[in-house]
């Protein structure tokens, strides 16, 4: 079986995102929270496992950590990522 991080068709814009203070606190509290039970982190290898999301309130949006974030105990704004749209039939995110 092979492996890696990329599993779908990302269109990447470089813009500038922020994501609001109360879903950074709000879902980096939970990301830690897994990240101390060991359900997110990293293979002896690096590659990481267990992203986490969290929607942007009534929008189909949402902020996900970054891919390879696996091992990174304490996340920041910067490792975190907004998907605008998703559609799932392409495989594909915006």
């Amino acid at each position: 079986m092979q492996e890696g991080y990329i599993k779908f068709t990302c269109h990447l814009d470089r813009k500038k995102i922020e994501i609001p203070a109360e879903l950074f606190e709000q879902i980096n509290n939970w990301r830690n929270f897994l990240w101390n039970k060991g359900w997110i982190g990293a293979y002896p290898d690096g590659v990481g496992f267990g992203n986490i999301s969290i929607r942007v309130p009534g929008s189909n949006q949402f902020f996900i950590t970054g891919s390879a974030t696996g091992g990174i105990q304490e996340l920041e704004a910067k490792h975190y990522t907004l998907v605008e749209k998703c559609e799932p039939t392409k495989n594909m995110i915006c």
